[in-house]
Order: structure tokens, then C-alpha cells, then sequence
């Protein structure tokens, strides 16, 4: 996981969604409870989000666009029907359950809250989960998000995902420092799942290799500027998993990824939503 920059609200949107929005705003008005059904208007919009991550799942990074672009999702990043709690046992397991029988509804179609997501992330993990630094006591109401703390990282957010998660040589990944933000992440959204830890392995081992290479007092200049120009192309944003490869650089030497950028530097990878 990593951060991009959310991609402009594409021209056209406030229009699209006015109605569906409208609608949801008076059902609740009444006393009803929201229903989205036939009024997901932000599935729509897939195209439109998948640049500024270059088509890959902004929580775990796996190329959505190129291999899952049909069961991709735009996902909410605060959840929009329900809100579930996540529990932490003493094992270090953890399981959920329902919490309020009413999300951020109002945050349904506001463009703020996409994120492109792959269907393993969303659907089979994350679903109604969304968990807060300071139990709120009441479900949400509009306007009091402002002052909430999500423990979830945020891929378009503030905080840099690299600082709050850490990767060990086989992939598997644990929250850094014992960094809050990123257990819950992890847990979230699964991403210490065992078919994603296995998909990481393998980028995760020519990673080490290479650190190896760089952290190595007796190895040539050559070798070293070879290991630097590797890391610097399995770094690049539109490449899987590059969150990972940039927060086992930043673990294993002590140094900030501008250090690779600056030694190797890459264009900006364009991308093709097609």
C-alpha cells in the first residue's frame, strides 16, 4: 500500500449522481433507512479513478485494471450503508461485528470518499468495517466525520501507508512499529490474506536480494548502482506492490524513498485507462 493523489473529480459527476443523492437525502429525512439498490451510480465511474493508481487496488496494490477490471470495485472509503466493529483478541486474531445499522450515507456519492478497490479487499474483508481511533458511542452523523480519526490509511489520505506497515522478506507484512493505523489496516482489509502474501513472495525475495546488494560495504560500485537502478523500476507507482519494495527500502537502510528517486530517476508512468 501506498499514497497516490486522488484523481479530479471528473467533469459531469454532481450531475450524474444528483438524483440518486437526492433521493437517499429524503428517505432518511423521513425516518427510513437509506437503499442503494439500483442506485450505485459510482460503478460508473471506474474509468475515471483507476489513473491515479494506475489501475491497481489502492489498498493492496494487485493490478485491478489489467487482470480485474470487470469485478473491481469503486469502493467507500468511509462505508455508506452500515458501520461494523472490529475486535482484536488477545491472540493477536481479530473478528467483527455489527455496530450501527447506519454509515455515512451522505458520503455515498461524494467523490472524496472512491477509492478503486479489488473485490478480495472490499467485499470479502473490508465490507462495513471502519474503525476509529476514539469510539464515537453513536452512529454517524453528517458533519461530525470532520473531527474523526480513521484508523484505516487512507491511499489518497495524509499519511504515507510505507510508515505505518512493514514487509519482511517473504511478503508478509505487520504493522510498523506496532503502528495502530496499520494493524487495523492489515486487518481491514486483509492484507496478510495467504494468497496475497504468496503473490508477494516472490517480489519480495528479488527485493531483499537486492538490499543485500546495496547494504554491502565490499560490493562494487557497479553492483550497488545495478541493485539501486532495480529498486528504483520495482518502486515505480504503477508497478505491483511498489508500497511494499519502497517500506522494505525506508526498513532495511534507514533512508527515505527520495533517496532512490533522486539516484535513479524515473519518468512518470503514464497510464491508459483505454
Amino acid at each position: 500500500m501506498m499514497r497516490f493523489k486522488r484523481p479530479p473529480e471528473p467533469s459531469g459527476f454532481a450531475n450524474r449522481v444528483a438524483g440518486n443523492k437526492r433521493t437517499i437525502t429524503d428517505t432518511v429525512a423521513i425516518g427510513n433507512a437509506p437503499d442503494f439498490t439500483g442506485r450505485e451510480t459510482w460503478k460508473e465511474f471506474k474509468k475515471d479513478m483507476a489513473p491515479a493508481t494506475f489501475g491497481k487496488c489502492g489498498y493492496c496494490e494487485v493490478d485491478v485494471w489489467a487482470v480485474d477490471r470487470f469485478k473491481g470495485d469503486v469502493e467507500h472509503y468511509r462505508p455508506k450503508g452500515r458501520v461494523d466493529e472490529l475486535i482484536f483478541n488477545s491472540d493477536g486474531t481479530y473478528r467483527t461485528k455489527k455496530r450501527f445499522d447506519r454509515g455515512y450515507h451522505w458520503l455515498a456519492y461524494d467523490w472524496r470518499n472512491y477509492i478503486l478497490s479489488c473485490n478480495p479487499c472490499n467485499s470479502a474483508h473490508k465490507k462495513n468495517l471502519f474503525p476509529l481511533e476514539a469510539d464515537p458511542g453513536v452512529a454517524p452523523t453528517q458533519g461530525a466525520e470532520i473531527r474523526e480519526r480513521p484508523l484505516l490509511l487512507d491511499p489518497h489520505g495524509r499519511r504515507d501507508p510505507t510508515k505505518h506497515l512493514v514487509f519482511d522478506h517473504l511478503g508478509i507484512v505487520g504493522p510498523r512499529k506496532n503502528s495502530k493505523f496499520g494493524k487495523a489496516t492489515i486487518a481491514v482489509c486483509g492484507l496478510d490474506r495467504s494468497a496475497l502474501e504468496k503473490k508477494r513472495r516472490r517480489l519480495a525475495e528479488v527485493v531483499k536480494s537486492n538490499l543485500d546488494v546495496f547494504g554491502n560495504g565490499n560490493t562494487s560500485g557497479a553492483a550497488i548502482d545495478l541493485a539501486i537502478e532495480n529498486l528504483a523500476l520495482m518502486g515505480l507507482p504503477d508497478r505491483e506492490h511498489a508500497g511494499m519494495v519502497r517500506a522494505m527500502f525506508t526498513e532495511a537502510t534507514g533512508l527515505p524513498w527520495s533517496f532512490i528517486e533522486a539516484q535513479a530517476p524515473k519518468p512518470e508512468p503514464a497510464f491508459d485507462a483505454g
